[in-house]
């Protein structure tokens, strides 16, 4: 159920990080891989698009707390609560995804820079691309009118 997404998120990995790929982060490749499961468990581009929303919503209110040092729920129950009007469909699905999402949360933040925000956008902006272009004809030939 992916489509494009893995293609376009290379796409926007490589607008933000730029060519050649070896000059990327070791952990694009693995979070990739995860993000493109949890499109493929939502089934749904609009709603990973949301997903994804959410989790740099979580790591923004995570790196918040931690930069004033006052007490803090972790990443993971964080984005437990923003996912939480989101839940459809079911407990399984939900759970899968989740769990595709928060996995490379650990090593990407071993990068030493904030790649996570980014891949997070990345994923965001694939998602959306592959929404917009529903509808759009990829045949090489025209109609007739």
């Amino acid at each position: 159920m992916t489509h494009d997404f893995g293609f376009r998120l290379a796409l926007e990995m490589g607008h933000h990080f730029g060519l050649p790929t070896d000059r990327w982060p070791a952990s694009a490749g693995p979070t990739a891989s995860f993000f493109t499961i949890v499109v493929n468990v939502l089934e749904d581009q609009e709603r990973a698009a949301q997903w994804f929303e959410a989790a740099r919503r979580a790591h923004h209110q995570a790196a918040s707390a931690a930069t004033v040092g006052s007490y803090q729920f972790s990443f993971h129950d964080l984005l437990e609560m923003e996912l939480d009007n989101m839940r459809r469909g079911p407990e399984l699905v939900f759970r899968a995804a989740w769990a595709a999402l928060t996995a490379p949360y650990g090593f990407v933040r071993g990068d030493g820079v904030d790649t996570w925000d980014v891949y997070l956008d990345c994923a965001a902006r694939a998602c959306r691309r592959s929404t917009d272009r529903r509808g759009v004809t990829t045949s090489i030939v025209e109609p007739a009118p």
